[in-house]
């Protein structure tokens, strides 16, 4: 576990001193989620804050980390799991962010909280599942163009649903909601295991 965490600080480091600019479109995301509320910024804040991991990965590939690690006594499965456990940190992240936002501009509303901490887990999990193997497969910039298409889909497939459930007055029961919570467990598990066979495969993580 240690050097688990160890890897996790890596990827914070890096990204402290690469992605400022970033983290300031993740808050003006959290700040509008915290005055509009709605699908829009709240989805956009949490997929940034998962875009900074798949950006760990461009980094690790264009500063050597990659061969540098292969030298290392550290285990291909402490690697995949240092990224999937900093991804889901990351969602954690943009939930309080957009959370305190939330209290600071309208208040304490507990629905709307709860609503948003779910689409918030279900949208960075599902977004994070499908680029982390695609990113380890095929690498970061070969799969730039599918991780920027999934994430004008979700953006676009959520505003519309919202849109719609907005005017029709459909909500969400609770039956549903915890099927599509298992649904994006599983995919994460399934992602996280993919994930894995391919790193036991790539030459530079040859212990």
């Amino acid at each position: 576990m240690n050097t688990v965490i160890t890897l996790m600080l890596k990827d914070i480091y890096v990204l402290k001193r690469k992605s400022e600019p970033t983290l300031f479109i993740i808050v003006f995301f959290a700040v509008f989620a915290g005055l509009q509320g709605g699908f829009l910024y709240t989805a956009m804040c949490t997929m940034m804050m998962v875009m900074l991991t798949l950006t760990t990965f461009a980094y690790d590939q264009s500063d050597g980390w990659e061969a540098y690690v292969s030298a290392l006594p550290v285990s291909r499965e402490a690697v995949v799991q240092s990224k999937y456990i900093f991804g889901i940190l990351t969602v954690a992240v943009s939930i309080l962010l957009v959370m305190v936002s939330s209290v600071v501009f309208r208040g304490f509303q507990i629905a709307a909280m709860i609503n948003a901490l779910q689409m918030q887990v279900y949208l960075g999990l599902f977004f994070l599942s499908l680029n982390y193997p695609l990113i380890l497969k095929f690498g970061f910039e070969k799969s730039r163009v599918w991780y920027i298409l999934i994430t004008f889909l979700i953006v676009g497939a959520g505003s519309a649903f919202s849109s719609i459930a907005s005017q029709t007055g459909l909500q969400i029961n609770g039956l549903v909601s915890s099927f599509a919570g298992l649904l994006v467990i599983g995919l994460l598990l399934l992602s996280y295991g993919i994930s894995l066979r391919i790193i036991k495969h790539k030459e530079f993580l040859e212990i």
